[in-house]
């Protein structure tokens, strides 16, 4: 990751995939100003390696508590501990098939059984099939097609209207 601050040392909202690096004007405390702007926890998604993993990372250090959210039962809920016991912050784990058409509602309502709010999303879990089109799989791409574009879409209007509210 890559945080940009301002003049002023508060966070701005663009992140760079790498490794973290601060500008002089930014300490890891000023993002925990994500909290205080976003309000809530961050839900991620894909959370359990890669990019998502990151995001749940840099999350985590700036204070924010955690809803992390992927089909690897056992990754999310390793790194949820290492996050917990490292940042001492919450993060709870749901563990779902974002290609399931009730992936959304699995999620909500295991954010509203933690007693949770959200008022970060990162959609961020996703895959492709490769290979000649005539050759795949349609289950499979109908799947990456349920993943990469109707899930974040429930997913945000899940979520969206209490963020507005908010």
């Amino acid at each position: 990751y890559y945080l940009r601050c301002d003049r002023e040392g508060s966070a701005r909202d663009e992140i760079a995939m790498s490794k973290i690096g601060r500008s002089a004007n930014c300490d890891k405390g000023d993002v925990s100003v994500w909290s205080e702007r976003f309000g809530g926890a961050a839900l991620v998604t894909g959370a359990s390696m890669g990019i998502g993993e990151a995001f749940a990372q840099a999350l985590a250090a700036g204070g924010m508590d955690l809803v992390l959210v992927d089909c690897d039962r056992e990754r999310l809920e390793a790194l949820a501990r290492t996050l917990e016991a490292e940042h001492r912050i919450r993060a709870v784990t749901v563990a779902v098939d974002l290609a399931h058409p009730d992936a959304a509602q699995a999620v909500r309502t295991g954010v509203e059984a933690a007693g949770l709010s959200i008022g970060l999303l990162i959609n961020n879990a996703g895959y492709g099939v490769y290979g000649p089109f005539t050759e795949q799989n349609s289950s499979e791409q109908a799947g990456m097609v349920d993943v990469n574009c109707r899930a974040p879409v429930s997913l945000t209007r899940a979520f969206a209207p209490d963020m507005v509210a908010r």
